[in-house]
């Protein structure tokens, strides 16, 4: 999170056992609120795998009263997707429920299990043939101020808009973390016409920054593209995420048919809202009794 930290109040948490770190929460503070994390997609409480539900449970006890004395009101929490966690881990759903937290607002990650796949759209293999015999080729780059630049064309034409990193904070990125953030790109005659990021996770490959230019639609390149990442480079991992696919409540109708044509379907991304200033250790406690 080092690269945006000048857009944040940091606040974020460690909880510990006596002597012992057993979890740790990346927030920051805006005002009265505390957000989990406001610069991440998701984020939540992240524990080890030896932290039991009553555990979990005592853990948010703590932390909900230190935030109180810390004069924290409301608190904003977005915690990981299930298709994360290595073990299941959804304990802090449980906990805000019991404090009479209010569900803030719920997006959609388009998701496609690797270990139960469901098969491509016959629009999907006839765009993976097609880019193939027009001579496409796919491979892992590492020219990323290439495709920075490629980016940068296809999302103002396309949608007047720009990357949310720069050139240099995603170069810095993917030094510091070369085996979990990759680019890869499909070609036509050493042109480079589509491509997209990568972060990997223990379980999880998600793509972001998705870009196809004109020669690159007109050749099927991300179907090509796609299925080689699913088929060959992440079939490895559980999940494969495409991100999301809306603005607010306007759903995009057109990007979500097409990572469901890979075989993706929806996953829930919410969130959480407890206003502490109605909370009171006695709601999770007489769960623990």
């Amino acid at each position: 999170m080092e690269y945006h930290r000048d857009r944040f109040q940091d606040m974020s948490l460690m909880l510990m056992d006596e002597d012992e770190l057993i979890a740790v929460l990346p927030s920051n503070r805006d005002g009265n609120t505390l957000l989990s994390h406001g610069g991440l997609t998701y984020g939540g409480l992240l524990t080890g795998t030896h932290i039991s539900t009553p555990q979990v449970l005592r853990i948010f006890t703590t932390l909900f009263a230190y935030l109180q004395d810390a004069g924290i009101a409301h608190f904003v929490y977005r915690p990981s997707p299930y298709i994360y966690h290595r073990f299941p881990a959804q304990d802090d759903h449980y906990a805000f429920h019991l404090s009479g937290a209010s569900w803030d607002r719920s997006g959609i990650l388009s998701v496609v299990d690797l270990r139960h796949r469901l098969p491509y759209q016959k629009r999907r293999e006839r765009g993976r043939k097609a880019a193939l015999k027009a001579g496409l080729t796919v491979r892992k780059t590492n020219d990323l101020a290439a495709y920075w630049s490629f980016l940068e064309v296809v999302l103002h034409e396309g949608h007047n808009a720009k990357p949310v990193h720069t050139l240099n904070e995603i170069t810095r990125l993917m030094h510091r973390f070369p085996d979990h953030i990759s680019l890869h790109a499909a070609y036509l005659h050493e042109q480079m016409i589509a491509g997209v990021i990568v972060y990997e996770s223990d379980v999880v490959a998600r793509a972001q920054y998705i870009a196809a230019g004109n020669v690159g639609k007109e050749n099927h390149a991300l179907d090509l593209l796609f299925t080689h990442l699913l088929d060959e480079v992440y079939a490895h991992k559980w999940y494969f995420d495409f991100g999301t696919s809306y603005n607010g409540l306007n759903l995009n109708v057109g990007l979500i048919e097409q990572k469901e044509g890979f075989g993706a379907r929806a996953v829930a991304l919410d969130q959480f809202r407890l206003d502490l200033i109605h909370w009171h250790p006695n709601l999770i406690e007489q769960a623990l009794q």
